[in-house]
């Protein structure tokens, strides 16, 4: 009986692996364009899910730095990499702007909000902007300097690397992502 549910969840961890590994490779292709490191970004018009319904985010003289974190509601990679997210977000004081930004409409953010329990507010943003950002395939962070200017992109969720690099460059500490979806945890 036990070798029998050994072999059972090696085959259930043989498919979630084959599945994770043909989503990654559905995702869009970054163009050439793709700011880079280095590069300007324009100031971006948000609106808000709760609270003022519209905020400019500019970059200039005495602003902090931006981290923009790009997700969607139906994102499962989103979903795994929570922990983070809410991290992200309860870390941010005095640090860097948080600033949580998606296509869905104001009223689909505030009931993801309200669904996760989350104490931030999540930001709806046109897609013209996700285009002048490239935001393409969720989740995507990006570390913007006070002056509008990109310090890092970090596609995808945070693989064990990809946090380390984060924490570094934020001087911040993450939970890591959430295994109950995918059947392992951070060490």
């Amino acid at each position: 009986m036990t070798e029998r549910l050994a072999v059972i969840f090696l085959f259930a961890s043989v498919v979630v692996n084959i599945m994770l590994t043909v989503q990654l490779h559905q995702r869009p292709v970054v163009d050439s364009d793709t700011p880079t490191p280095g590069n300007s970004v324009p100031p971006i018009e948000l609106r808000a899910s709760v609270g003022p319904p519209r905020k400019a985010l500019q970059y200039g003289d005495n602003q902090p730095p931006t981290f923009l974190y790009w997700f969607s509601t139906s994102c499962g990679w989103c979903e795994v990499n929570l922990p983070n997210f809410q991290a992200l977000a309860d870390q941010s004081v005095g640090k860097y702007r948080f600033v949580p930004v998606s296509l869905e409409p104001p009223g689909e953010l505030a009931a993801y909000s309200e669904a996760h329990h989350l104490h931030f507010p999540l930001y709806n943003i046109t897609a013209e902007t996700a285009k002048e950002y490239h935001l393409t395939g969720t989740p995507l962070s990006v570390l913007i300097s006070g002056h509008g200017v990109i310090i890092q992109r970090w596609p995808g969720a945070y693989s064990p690397s990809v946090l380390v690099d984060v924490e570094r460059m934020l001087s911040i500490r993450l939970p890591g992502m959430s295994m109950n979806s995918v059947g392992g945890a951070r060490p």
